[in-house]
């Protein structure tokens, strides 16, 4: 406890915002860290730390887990923290500002601090490309366009050194330019039915009046039109998004509906949907929606499949085998 002290670690009260109990918490994971502390010593020390109303809900949920027969751990205490302090109301807060986020009046080192604090909250498994796009495009008109210069000068002269060193020989090769995949590799899907062709083509009656929960899809979308007909306000995104569906093809969007609310078999939900020219549906609901809501799809019965209690959990198939394997049924 001496070592952990000495590093002055920050008390926690229940009146913090969701920033400063997320800040206090990296704070303590960052000593633990250092000091190189066990498990039991990261509970002990995080509990000690909590005053006033922030220690009776503990003590109260420490109870309710003895109760539940629950593990009272490092790794339970965190999860039930966040869930407290951090909900996901609040990640999705701090999503929707990563979406729209725009320079505006801050310094350039007070806006890179913010788009690295909120790309923490993102959802979606990005690229490099897509980070540094999506950066660029929050930044003020003047520094979008010195960028664009500068990047077209290096360019330039780039190829200027290029074409003094080539040979003769060298100057008569040409890149072979990119070759997309033939679209016959793709396999058609049907979001109705699950047969292979698209959805405004299926003959069977369909049951989700126009809208789609699918694992092939990275994030979740809705189509021009529905936004359009239901009045739905838009944000503009900061960049072009590229996306391709089996649905429509490749397309391109700029714009998103934010905390946008739904109801989906009398559940009430929100979620930040891209805009994009689909055809034959209304909204697809992709992984972050269902990872997010714990919720799983049975293609046997062509349906979406809700958790009951709050103990519900997915796990993967790799995992799933593994406790198999070590007898639980």
């Amino acid at each position: 406890m001496e070592d952990f002290m000495r590093h002055k670690p920050a008390k926690f009260t229940c009146k913090a915002t969701p920033d400063e109990a997320d800040a206090w918490l990296c704070e303590c994971e960052k000593i633990f860290g250092v000091i190189e502390c066990s498990e039991a010593q990261k509970l002990t020390f995080a509990t000690f730390l909590l005053v006033t109303e922030a220690e009776y809900w503990w003590m109260g949920m420490w109870q309710q887990m003895q109760t539940r027969e629950e593990e009272v751990n490092w790794v339970n205490f965190r999860k039930k923290f966040v869930e407290k302090y951090f909900p996901d109301i609040a990640k999705h807060e701090r999503e929707a500002k990563f979406l729209t986020l725009q320079q505006g009046s801050m310094l350039v080192q007070a806006y890179v601090e913010k788009f690295e604090y909120l790309a923490r909250f993102y959802s979606q498994t990005v690229t490099k490309e897509w980070c540094c796009r999506k950066f660029e495009g929050g930044l003020k008109h003047e520094l979008r366009h010195f960028i664009a210069k500068s990047v077209e000068q290096l360019e330039i002269g780039h190829s200027k050194v290029s074409r003094s060193q080539k040979t003769s020989a060298e100057d008569r090769q040409q890149k072979k330019p990119y070759s997309r995949p033939p679209s016959s590799s793709q396999k058609l899907w049907c979001y109705n039915c699950g047969g292979e062709h698209l959805r405004r083509d299926c003959t069977q009656s369909a049951g989700s009046g126009g809208n789609s929960a699918s694992t092939r899809a990275s994030h979740s979308f809705i189509s021009h039109d529905c936004v359009k007909n239901l009045g739905l306000s838009t944000r503009d995104l900061g960049c072009e998004l590229i996306v391709s569906t089996l649905a429509s093809g490749q397309g391109s969007t700029i714009s998103a509906c934010v905390g946008c609310s739904m109801e989906v078999k009398g559940r009430r939900f929100k979620a930040n949907l891209i805009c994009l020219p689909l055809e034959g549906l209304d909204v697809i609901l992709g992984m972050n929606w269902l990872s997010s809501n714990h919720i799983a799809i049975d293609y046997g019965r062509h349906r979406v499949v809700f958790p009951e209690s709050k103990g519900f959990e997915l796990i993967s198939t790799h995992k799933a085998l593994k406790e198999i394997e070590e007898g639980t049924t």
